[in-house]
């Protein structure tokens, strides 16, 4: 799948250079799954001093004090776990969720999350109201904005381009920034050598909040693109991002 992908999205790479990509990707997920149980188990007192949040925590707050409240877009990219007790700071924050098939997963994950202080409403119409409601009182919402909609319960999407390669996205966060003229953030927690983050966050294009939908999402893939080209391996290229009949082609990059 990361094979795909990256062939898909950098197609001017050399063949190499997109093999050492996959590489690097595989790495960095690895590096990923190792950290996820001690992010959920372990209070984060005990892990702040490895995670830098101070310029994240005041672009943030630069960008709640307009007084709409505010939307951050976290992709699947580093570890996204880690920005979430810097949100929480700001302002009362609402997380959306899918819920993973393991229900023993579930929560465990949600439990790691709800420490924080942030509450987590899962990906069904009940959800998608608290996020609206949340974001009339002026809060934070988190959403994911590069889950497959399909995957989500009550979540429409349509498709827009990422990386030039059409891709299934969500519109749910589109139609939250135009109803309510919430600023939107893509943040997410860059992993750096020898095991300490620093949060980063970019303002989304104004675009995000346009009435129009496609135009919205599109600007939304735009923004994620932005911040993935920081740190290109920690993005989680084993995602199946697009359509499915992509990934029947085996070893593209190889095959070069």
């Amino acid at each position: 799948t990361a094979e795909v992908n990256i062939s898909r999205c950098f197609p001017a790479l050399e063949p190499s250079r997109q093999r050492q990509l996959v590489k690097q990707t595989l790495l960095e997920n690895g590096k990923l799954m190792a950290e996820l149980p001690i992010t959920w188990a372990r209070p984060f007192s005990e892990l702040q001093s490895r995670v830098d949040v101070r310029e994240f925590r005041q672009h943030l707050a630069a960008r709640h004090a307009q007084g709409r409240g505010l939307i951050v877009a976290v992709p699947h990219m580093g570890n996204w776990e880690l920005g979430l007790h810097a949100v929480v700071s700001v302002a009362p924050t609402t997380v959306l969720y899918r819920p993973p098939r393991q229900k023993w997963l579930e929560e465990i994950m949600t439990r790691g999350r709800s420490e924080s202080g942030a509450v987590m409403v899962p990906a069904t119409k009940s959800g998608i109201k608290a996020l609206f409601a949340a974001l009339k009182r002026r809060e934070i919402i988190i959403i994911l904005p590069d889950q497959v909609p399909k995957q989500l319960q009550n979540a429409g999407g349509i498709y827009a381009p990422f990386f030039g390669v059409p891709a299934m996205t969500m519109t749910l966060l589109s139609k939250l920034a135009a109803k309510t003229a919430a600023p939107v953030v893509v943040a997410y927690a860059e992993r750096l050598p020898h095991g300490d983050f620093v949060c980063r966050s970019l303002d989304a294009d104004p675009a995000v909040n346009a009435d129009d939908v496609e135009r919205s999402v599109a600007a939304l893939n735009k923004t994620i693109e932005r911040a993935v080209l920081e740190a290109p391996s920690q993005y989680q290229w084993v995602y199946r991002r697009f359509q499915q009949k992509v990934y029947n082609v085996k070893n593209p990059i190889r095959s070069r």
